[in-house]
Parts: C-alpha cells; structure tokens; sequence
C-alpha cells in the first residue's frame, strides 16, 4: 500500500512538473508569436518639397496612411516592412515669362513600401523608445500640376508625358532612404518623427536633378495577428 502511494505521488508531481514546462513553454511561444506577428495602422502629416537647384520649391502639407508589419529578430531589433499611401509634392515660387508671372503646384500621390530596421530601448515595462533607419519604394499612382494663375489654365498629369519648359512632370517610380525615432506607449501606440530623400532624380525633360524629400509625424497603433 505504501509503495503505491509513493508510485502515486511520484506520478503526480511528475505529471505536475511536465505540465508546469509546457505551460512555460507554451506562453514562451505565444509571447515571441506576438512579437513577430504585430502590424501597425499608422496615419501621418506630412510636409514634403524637392531638392532644386533653382529654389523654387515650396513645401506643401499632406496626410498619409498604411500598414507596418513589426518583426522581432532578436536582442531589441526589429524588421519593419510596410504599405503606405503617401502624397508628395510642393509649389514653385513664382517666376516670370515674357507675359506674365506664374508659379504652380505638384501634387504626387505615390504607393511607398518603407523597409526599416529598428532598434527598441526599453525605458520601463510600458514605454519604449527607438530608432529606425532603412530605405523605401515608390510607384506613382496618379497625380495633377495645376497652374495657378488663371492666364495659363494649364493642368497636367503629374506622371504625364507632355514635354513642357513651364513645369515638371515626374518619373513614375522613385527609391530613397528614410530614418526616424520615436516612442512605444504599451506595445500598442506608437509615435514616430521621420524623414525621407529619394537618390534618384524625379523630374522628367530637365537636365538639373531633383529628388523628393518629406519630413513626418506618424501615429500608429499595433495589433497582434492570431
């Protein structure tokens, strides 16, 4: 009889014990599951203009949204891909023809795919700060330049083919690289100030090169896929 409740027990705690390591490794599991699993709808302001070695480029304000993925690699760093809608553009500064002084805007509306690695530091269990540095993609989707003095009436497609000495028009497609920092608040909000520069030359029919650059304010908000 003894020796059946020794075996008894024993078979208990064992059961207990192994049951006990499963739990850990079960929860172990779902944490880095979470972890590699997270995507962030994210909206922006942004204030984007061009490099231009005339200066005529005025920055213009505009809103951005999309998604970014949050994957954990390991000791605080993390692989962050994602899809935005992103507008861009600016406005020239008037100039003058042989009639009249004119200047216009240029809208750009572009699908960016951003590919960051970032770094998180955390500063308590709730808060964490971090930086990211990577590159991005763009295709141009659609777009307008619109004059704006009325002489002129002119509008065009922004990734149009009309060759023009009054404005720019745009490749259909542009690359560049991005950094940024900012704040984690319960691995749920997140707060980031970026910037961004394309190395490619954006403008079309003119032999002075020209990039897009765009400085932003995001807010993000994480979910965790099951």
């Amino acid at each position: 009889m003894k020796k059946s409740m020794v075996l008894f027990l024993l078979l208990l705690v064992s059961s207990v014990s192994v049951r006990a390591q499963y739990q850990f490794f079960e929860e172990e599991e779902e944490e880095d599951f979470e972890s590699l699993t997270k995507v962030a709808v994210v909206i922006g302001g942004n204030r984007s203009s061009a490099t231009d070695e005339r200066n005529r480029a005025i920055p213009i304000n505009s809103l951005s949204v999309g998604v970014l993925f949050d994957w954990y690699w390991g000791d605080n760093f993390y692989l962050q891909p994602g899809l935005m809608f992103v507008p861009k553009g600016y406005e020239s500064y008037k100039r003058q023809s042989a009639d009249t002084a004119f200047n216009y805007k240029l809208r750009a509306y572009y699908l960016e795919i951003p590919l960051t690695v970032a770094y998180k530091y955390p500063i308590t269990n709730n808060i964490k700060v971090f930086g990211d540095v990577g590159a991005y993609f763009s295709v141009g989707l659609f777009g307008k330049i619109r004059e704006d003095d009325v002489v002129w009436e002119k509008v065009m497609d922004t990734f149009g083919n009309a060759k023009t000495s009054d404005m720019e028009q745009l490749h259909g497609y542009d690359m560049g690289w991005q950094f940024g920092g900012g704040v984690e608040l319960y691995d749920r909000i997140r707060l980031r100030v970026g910037y961004e520069r394309g190395f490619l030359n954006s403008i079309k029919n003119f032999d002075s090169p020209q990039q897009n650059t765009m400085w932003s304010l995001s807010l993000g908000y994480y979910f965790d896929l099951d």
